[in-house]
């Protein structure tokens, strides 16, 4: 069965097997082979970058059939080959992905591009709209404070995964700060948890018995 979007993008969906495909994926693939997989549906959040400025950047959530390997999430496509779920969402300044599934998209982004110019954080819904967002003044999580002063890699390492309604955010080594400068810390691991619908931390845990405040 043929499908055509508003745009005139063609799609082939087919109710027996229940996958849809792109024309350039009908191009690729054959039909017997798309007969005999297990196909799922995988999400990704597309980045489309402005003409007249490429710091600046909206995003689409779109949803496309594929095998079920790799990751079923992905974030900063570079085209919307499947169907588009959601609406343009705001346009953001330096935007760097963070975290992303079928319902939610984690952000850092400015709003201004300045060396003085601090990152803040917005969280999208499934149909493109802010959540909530934090600015500097508002981050009461010491793991997002890392992330917003672009703590090196080597020094500050960590991984954010979703729990039902509670974003997860976990560091083995949270660094320190002397005199303005990140200073590793390898034997401080901590992990926080905050509400997915108002980035408000929930709670905070460390196994080290020190002084976790700024």
């Amino acid at each position: 069965m043929r499908l055509t979007r508003k745009d005139g993008k063609g799609f082939y969906y087919s109710p027996e097997y229940n996958w849809l495909l792109s024309e350039e994926g009908m191009h690729e693939l054959d039909y017997v082979s798309l007969s005999k997989v297990k196909w799922i549906y995988k999400y990704g959040w597309v980045r489309k970058k402005d003409p007249a400025n490429s710091a600046k950047s909206t995003f689409i959530l779109c949803r496309e059939v594929g095998q079920p390997t790799g990751a079923r999430f992905y974030m900063d496509g570079s085209d919307c080959s499947g169907s588009q779920l959601s609406e343009k969402s705001p346009a953001f300044l330096d935007a760097r992905p963070l975290y992303a599934d079928s319902t939610f998209f984690l952000l850092k982004h400015k709003n201004e591009i300045s060396e003085d110019s601090q990152y803040r954080f917005t969280a999208l819904d499934q149909r493109g709209k802010v959540m909530w967002e934090l600015k500097e003044e508002e981050k009461s999580s010491l793991i997002l404070l890392s992330i917003a002063r672009n703590v090196p890699g080597k020094v500050f390492t960590y991984s954010i995964y979703r729990h039902k309604d509670k974003l997860i955010l976990s560091s083995p080594n949270y660094p320190y700060r002397y005199r303005w400068v990140e200073m590793p810390r390898p034997d401080i691991a901590i992990t926080e948890a905050f509400d997915l619908t108002t980035g408000k931390v929930l709670w905070r845990y460390s196994p080290n018995a020190v002084n976790l405040s700024e």
